[in-house]
């Protein structure tokens, strides 16, 4: 039975519940409540029974939310493996454009330079794919096929975002320019890294004993300095 065939009866189920439900509240026992103890406790069995139904009635609801996610919004077997990037992301604003400048500018572009950026700067699943696939084409970033030859390592189910990243708009025309702007995209994405690293080494850093481990204490603070002086040699 299809996915399609199956949801008929299943909202129809989900949403008959509440009605079967409240259909029968007209007359409802008392729920455990006795009667005819007293006058004041005959007065409070329809407060008794109405807590009962409002109960049952929020039960049902916040089931019909639970259950409704889990069968209609359920993956795709043939669906991706990872969420797909929303392009119009701030967040992952610097990840798109070095995506971009990569496909686009190769020329801007040093075997090493990319291949660290390729390997150390993206989170982004898809991106992490993309960027995993042209570490695997470095040896050809000058050559004219670039654009194909990462497209041909990525899953099918990239190959409209590697499209989309390859044709994004610079916002820049001329070929120097176009040229400095990816010059300083990648300056940008360096100094991210160095920036995660410098910050990864001062918190190993603040758990060295610089009395017990004074050596090493001390090597770290030179090679902190060393990146230091790398990240304000980018700005």
């Amino acid at each position: 039975m299809s996915r399609r065939t199956l949801r008929t009866p299943l909202k129809a189920l989900l949403f008959s519940a509440p009605i079967l439900l409240l259909t029968g509240c007209s007359n409802v026992s008392g729920l455990g409540f006795p009667e005819g103890v007293s006058s004041v406790n005959d007065q409070s069995i329809p407060l008794w029974e109405g807590f009962w139904i409002t109960a049952a009635v929020v039960g049902i609801f916040t089931l019909v939310l639970i259950l409704w996610p889990a069968v209609f919004h359920r993956g795709k077997k043939d669906g991706p493996e990872f969420p797909m990037p929303y392009l119009q992301d701030a967040n992952t604003r610097l990840e798109q454009e070095v995506l971009a400048v990569l496909l686009q500018v190769p020329t801007a572009w040093s075997p090493e330079a990319a291949l660290q950026i390729c390997e150390s700067m993206f989170g982004t699943p898809a991106y992490v794919v993309i960027a995993q696939a042209a570490a695997q084409s470095i040896v050809s970033i000058h050559q004219p096929d670039w654009f194909n030859q990462i497209g041909s390592k990525t899953p099918d189910v990239l190959h409209g975002l590697v499209r989309q990243l390859g044709s994004k708009e610079l916002p820049v025309s001329t070929p120097d320019e176009i040229q400095a702007y990816a010059v300083g995209v990648i300056a940008s994405a360096q100094r991210k890294m160095l920036t995660r690293q410098r910050d990864s080494m001062r918190a190993n850093l603040a758990q060295i004993n610089s009395e017990t481990s004074s050596e090493a204490h001390t090597q770290m603070q030179r090679q902190l300095m060393a990146i230091e002086a790398q990240i304000r040699e980018l700005r």
